[in-house]
């Protein structure tokens, strides 16, 4: 039995070893099979989300071309968010920028049996609405003239001081100092130490190391030194202590690719105030409408407000000379007629006195002193004799014999007089003469006519006396004026043409102010006055004819009708104290177009003015920038900028920036003034970005308040920094593959089955994406 057992035992033995390993193949066929379906499974799933993403990339690329398309057909004018390149692609669906606020709309992709197979959604930003992190923000944390881009801080209201220097220094490397420490890199100190600019936005203008380790040593094309640009905005992040919060708050307001071209909105060169010669300046003010006259005398104005020499500038009109305004002082009252006594002596003998002496004076309207030594007036004639007390002599002898009765004067006696008197001649200023501040020079008159009409049996005899006088009083310097023009004698220029010591002097009316290298400072034409006034100007730098005024006389004072407030620049309140903010030529380069404001227009107390509008029609042809044909990097877009962009502009505080936003769209630069005395937005910007013009202070510590200056100060400050045309844009899109799964028409999220965000930097101008990246 024990045997049978071993045996069946066996027997069962063999039969269950194939059993174990029928299963063992069976298990290893059931995981093989598994295994391969899995992989089947895996592999299908990839190979589906490679071809969904690859359809769902190509939905990005069709939202990148038509953004690209959308920008290249935009009308290049301008640029504002209400151009297709933005307006087409906006909606609240989806949010591109996660800024949490949602900004684009889906646009749906169609198959060939209608059914939605994919969508993409666009966002457009322009790249100047924001911060360039290579070109804004200065080593001194400041500004002052808004001449250069630098001055534009980068988010001091968001990241404080500290961390806006960070992100300044961080572009100069180790040593903190744009190329170079202490070397001229770029080879501008020489230019810089001498052009009436602060470069570098320290409120200090040509020190000594102007030019030396300053913001515009760093050029992030061409680093020097150990110079590190950012090349994407992304590198922002490398800043130590910035931190992935802060970044988070100026992601979408910062940029590496924004620069601008300099064109005017027709795409042509702006033209360089500091370089322009006065046939371009001619032109351009003609062509916009200014009178010939006006366009020469503004255009000449450009040019003595920028040289250095002050010598005005000339040009001749017909028989006009018409020149330009310098640091000068200026011809300003006349008192070239004065009355005349007749008096009948019983024996017919006629008397004729002038009663007073005659007197021309010059002014200077500046706040310093002014030298005229040796200065000149033509139109003027006096005379000369090396002997007057002989001269006063035989006329008074001659005068008294006539007063006794005395009829019959030998011409001996007569041709005494005259043969003294050896020449006409101009007035020259004396030696160390100096005009104070705000005051006048007066040059008096040291001899007084006196002409006789003797009845004769061959006609009348007429002779000439001259006597002494002094008049008028406290002047600084006296001549014998015998004439001033024609109209000087009044009613007896009859008499005197017949007599030959009088006729034929070539005088008009027009007077001539040479300095002492005999260069014309002045010409002007003016009208005979009236035996008891004088002839007086309003506005000094009037010149013509009909700008001069009858007036009672006025040596060494204020004339009658000065009167500041009718240019409307001041008013009745302020005028009398800050009347002398009206006269400045800087003797230097402009520093910010903003300056043209300061240029008379030869209309009385008028210079040009923009933040009235009048003149506002030629800023955006302007440009003070020393290379008009090279870009501007870091120029903002006042049409695209957020809030927090625009208050990084100097000045711009948060009330101005919302007003801004507010007012968009704007067409040209200027327009960033708002629109005078208007109850709409744009008028209520007007008298926000003007507001120091008129809160009663002295804003711009130049001792003047509420002047014209202050009114246009936010503006000079920032239309250097601005514009209203873009080149670079941002593009992100993203590309979904989906499955409308219910045919609703509606995607919901367990319907997408593809995704792809691409981003893009396009260039405009270049016709050209210049930097990409894939999420």
């Amino acid at each position: 039995m024990k045997k049978g057992l071993q045996s069946l035992s066996k027997s069962a033995g063999d039969k269950g070893d194939i059993i174990i390993l029928v299963i063992l193949i069976l298990l290893l066929i059931f995981l093989f099979t598994s295994t391969m379906l899995i992989l089947f499974n895996f592999w299908t799933k990839s190979t589906s989300k490679i071809i969904f993403g690859k359809e769902a990339k190509n939905f990005s690329k069709i939202g990148i071309e038509n953004a690209i398309w959308e920008i290249d057909k935009d009308d290049q004018e301008y640029d504002c968010f209400l151009d297709n390149w933005r307006k087409n692609f906006e909606g609240e669906e989806i949010d591109l920028n996660d800024d949490g606020k949602n900004d684009s709309k889906w646009i749906y992709i169609k198959g060939r049996k209608g059914n939605i197979i994919g969508r993409y959604a666009v966002l457009v930003e322009d790249e100047c609405g924001k911060i360039n992190i290579n070109a804004n923000g200065n080593l001194n944390l400041t500004f002052n003239e808004g001449h250069t881009c630098f001055e534009i801080n980068i988010f001091e209201k968001i990241l404080g001081k500290a961390l806006y220097s960070d992100i300044v220094n961080f572009r100069y490397g180790e040593d903190k100092k744009p190329g170079k420490a202490g070397l001229d890199d770029n080879e501008n100190n020489f230019l810089f130490i001498l052009d009436g600019i602060d470069n570098n936005g320290d409120k200090f203008i040509d020190e000594p190391n102007e030019g030396i380790d300053e913001d515009a040593e760093f050029f992030h094309l061409y680093p020097k030194g150990d110079d590190r640009p950012y090349f994407s905005p992304f590198e922002i992040k490398m800043v130590k202590g910035l931190g992935e919060k802060n970044y988070n708050k100026i992601k979408n307001f910062i940029t590496t690719f924004s620069y601008d071209r300099d064109l005017n909105k027709y795409e042509k060169n702006r033209i360089d105030l500091n370089t322009a010669d006065f046939d371009t300046l001619y032109e351009f003010f003609k062509n916009k409408g200014y009178s010939e006259i006006q366009s020469i005398q503004i255009s000449l104005n450009i040019i003595d407000f920028r040289d250095k020499d002050s010598i005005p500038s000339v040009k001749k009109i017909d028989n006009k000379y018409l020149t330009g305004i310098e640091e000068v002082p200026f011809l300003n009252e006349i008192d070239a007629v004065k009355e005349w006594k007749k008096k009948v002596l019983q024996n017919g003998v006629i008397i004729l006195e002038e009663i007073g002496g005659q007197f021309i004076e010059i002014f200077n309207p500046y706040m310093k002193e002014k030298d005229i030594s040796g200065w000149k007036i033509e139109g003027v004639l006096t005379l000369y004799s090396k002997n007057w007390n002989q001269v006063f002599k035989n006329s008074q002898e001659i005068l008294d014999d006539v007063l006794n009765g005395e009829t019959q004067i030998e011409q001996e006696r007569i041709d005494k007089i005259t043969e003294i008197i050896e020449r006409f001649s101009s007035i020259t200023i004396k030696p160390n003469s100096k005009i104070p501040p705000l005051s006048f020079y007066t040059i008096g008159d040291l001899i007084r006519i006196m002409i006789m009409i003797i009845p004769t049996n061959v006609g009348p005899q007429i002779i000439p006396l001259f006597l002494p006088i002094h008049e008028p009083d406290n002047c600084q310097q006296y001549e014998r004026i015998l004439a001033i023009n024609p109209g000087s004698f009044g009613f007896i220029s009859d008499f005197l043409e017949k007599i030959p010591f009088f006729a034929n002097h070539g005088l008009d009316f027009t007077i001539k102010l040479y300095d002492n290298n005999e260069n014309l400072v002045e010409f002007c034409e003016y009208f005979a006055d009236t035996p008891v006034t004088s002839v007086q100007k309003n506005d000094p730098r009037m010149k013509g004819i009909n700008d001069w005024f009858s007036g009672p006389l006025s040596p060494g004072k204020l004339n009658i009708v000065f009167q500041p407030w009718i240019g409307e620049e001041f008013n009745i309140a302020n005028w009398l104290i800050s009347w002398p903010s009206h006269f400045y030529v800087k003797n230097n380069q402009f520093s910010t177009i903003g300056e043209l404001s300061f240029i008379h227009k030869m209309e009385h107390w008028k210079t040009l003015n923009f933040w009235k509008g009048e003149d506002r029609k030629i800023v955006d042809y302007f440009t003070c920038y020393k290379k008009v044909d090279e870009n501007v990097y870091g120029r903002i877009n006042i049409n695209t900028a957020d809030k927090e962009v625009l208050e990084c502009l100097p000045l711009i505080d948060e009330k101005i920036a919302e007003k801004i936003i507010k007012a968009r769209p704007f067409f040209e630069i200027s327009e960033i003034l708002g629109t005078y005395n208007e109850n709409g937005i744009k008028g209520e910007l007007n008298k926000e970005i003007t507001k120091f013009g008129f809160d009663l202070k002295d804003n711009d510590l130049d001792l003047f308040i509420d002047i014209e200056k202050e009114k246009e100060m936010i503006f000079s400050k920032i239309v250097n920094l601005i514009t209203t045309k873009s080149n670079v844009f941002k593009i992100t899109s993203i590309g979904q593959k989906v499955q409308d799964k219910n045919n609703n028409g509606k995607i919901e999220n367990d319907e997408v089955i593809g995704e792809k965000k691409i981003i893009v930097w396009y260039d405009r101008n270049k016709k050209k994406i210049i930097y990409k990246r894939e999420l």
